[in-house]
């Protein structure tokens, strides 16, 4: 049987500082269609940008969706909600109902629903976000200028720092020097100056993460120096909100690229956590935030929404 326009379509749209990825799934919550936008940082984009998006995925759709859960970065404020909520709006005038939040609450959806427990975000930037009863806590967020520790863009840039640290004591390339020059098609750390300074958006920096786990592989100590730094601050940060909650042995949620790429920062991550705290389990959530961003429709984190 095909689908027909009387059924009940929920689409789910999640947009961050890489890409937005959206879901249309059935009442069941089958997944009917999938695809993957430009980056959609709300920081990052123009109303005319998030139109193009919410066209092309318009575009993509064979059938009209009665309700709509889009879930950003950036989004933290109630204008924020009420720019995309307008957006979407002219992009659907005949929805029924939108339920617009910020993207840690679609991956927190994914991990535990409604129940409480904490998710940490790590890939271009970082996110710790918990909730307890329905009272919610965060830390970080807020972009790579504030510091968004354990992130690719914090990894990246402390290896940018460590490497000409070496180089001005030692005159010399180590191994996670060689792999950044040789990602960037440049012959040393004086011509990456110039080649970074012209590209150097938080997107290009987390770009050389990748190196920074290849050089800590091949022994390299600065590499596994700064992986070691970095997962303990973001680690410090669940302590933060674990204890501004009240909870006790939380289950933690990861979602990220970090968590999905690198095994071993997953490790090294969760021995960090437990130094700070107990907890229940660790997990890398297998749920995309697109499917997290549908259930808030049903399920929405602010009651304010339901």
């Amino acid at each position: 049987m095909g689908i027909t326009s009387k059924e009940n379509f929920i689409l789910g749209i999640e947009g961050g500082g890489t890409k937005t990825t959206w879901s249309l799934v059935d009442e069941q919550g089958k997944v009917i269609a999938q695809g993957i936008g430009e980056a959609s940082n709300l920081h990052h984009v123009s109303d005319p940008t998030l139109l193009r998006i919410f066209a092309a995925i318009r575009r993509s759709l064979t059938v009209k969706p009665q309700s709509i859960g889009a879930a950003f970065a950036s989004c933290h404020l109630e204008r924020d909600r009420q720019r995309v909520r307008k957006l979407l709006l002219q992009t659907w005038p005949k929805v029924e109902k939108i339920v617009v939040d910020e993207d840690t609450c679609s991956a927190y959806a994914g991990c535990h629903g409604q129940g409480n427990g904490i998710i940490i975000i790590a890939g271009t930037g970082s996110n710790v976000f918990g909730i307890k009863n329905g009272r919610r806590e965060k830390a970080m967020g807020w972009g790579g200028l504030m510091a968004d520790f354990g992130s690719g863009y914090a990894i990246a840039r402390a290896a940018f720092v460590a490497c000409y640290d070496y180089f001005d004591e030692t005159q010399k390339m180590g191994i996670l020097a060689k792999l950044i020059v040789k990602k960037a098609g440049v012959s040393d750390l004086e011509e990456f100056v110039g080649y970074i300074l012209n590209r150097e958006s938080k997107t290009e920096v987390a770009s050389y993460t990748p190196c920074v786990f290849e050089a800590a592989e091949k022994g390299d100590p600065l590499a596994k120096k700064i992986i070691a730094e970095q997962a303990d601050l973001l680690a410090k940060r669940v302590g933060y909100v674990t204890k501004r909650l009240g909870l006790k042995k939380p289950d933690i949620g990861m979602v990220g690229s970090l968590f999905e790429k690198q095994p071993v920062y997953f490790s090294i991550f969760c021995k960090s956590v437990k130094k700070y705290l107990p907890t229940g389990r660790l997990f890398v959530s297998q749920i995309p935030g697109s499917i997290g961003a549908t259930l808030l429709v049903k399920h929405p984190l602010d009651l304010n929404q339901s």
